[in-house]
């Protein structure tokens, strides 16, 4: 049940995002206590009253570190909630 209101409330996000026009992608990477790295994505938009929005949209554990996999485990997020590239 809290799966689908998390995804719901992303999906919202991207809603959003997409009325907005245009977007900035945050993201940051951390290792936990066990090593494992985790990838935190974030999208910032104005909306149409012209108020900042900085809003997480999921968490992430990439397979590997290098650029390439970061880049494409960014683009995944953007593709999965349908935001343009």
């Amino acid at each position: 049940m809290m799966q689908l209101l998390a995804n719901s409330i992303v999906h919202e996000i991207a809603a959003n995002v997409r009325r907005s026009g245009s977007f900035a992608v945050m993201v940051d990477g951390t290792h936990d206590v066990a090593g494992k790295e985790h990838l935190f994505v974030c999208v910032c938009y104005i909306d149409e009253q012209l108020v900042p929005h900085e809003n997480f949209v999921g968490m992430y554990e990439p397979p590997a570190t290098t650029g390439d996999i970061l880049a494409q485990s960014v683009l995944d997020v953007l593709l999965r909630l349908q935001l343009p590239i």
